[in-house]
């Protein structure tokens, strides 16, 4: 072999590896989202759960109750947002998954303001069941 096709297959080589590095790279940061998006809705969920029962026992006021669970809706809503900023991220299919998580948490959430908002304790407890995880990821 000449020094140029050497030279050649040695840079093929190396840009071969470089492309395989970033790839890899990008996999472990969507990973990463991934699991702080799961993380983030486990958490969302027991926010969701520790304040409507502190709501139902009467342990905290309605104002309060109803501020927690728009903030929670908002948290989840920037998280779903996140998970499909782009059509890249939809083609995953563990982030269609917990987009879809999230849509059914700020549906249950929507319900449960609109059951504190009513004072309606029986229909908040039968919206609490909706936060439940669906799928765990």
């Amino acid at each position: 072999m000449d020094g140029i096709t050497l030279a050649t297959q040695a840079g093929m080589r190396w840009s071969a590896l470089i492309v395989i590095a970033v790839v890899c790279s990008g996999c472990e940061g969507q990973n990463a989202r991934f699991e702080d998006a799961s993380q983030s809705l486990q958490s969302l969920r027991a926010t969701t759960t520790t304040v409507v029962h502190a709501w139902l026992n009467g342990d905290v006021s309605d104002q309060f109750a109803r501020a927690a669970i728009e903030r929670t809706y908002e948290l989840a809503e920037k998280t779903r947002t996140s998970l499909t900023a782009s059509p890249a991220s939809l083609s995953d299919s563990r982030a269609a998954a917990l987009a879809t998580d999230c849509e059914q948490l700020s549906r249950a959430l929507a319900r449960l303001g609109d059951s504190i908002d009513r004072g309606d304790r029986a229909a908040a407890q039968t919206a609490l069941n909706g936060v439940a995880s669906p799928n765990p990821i």
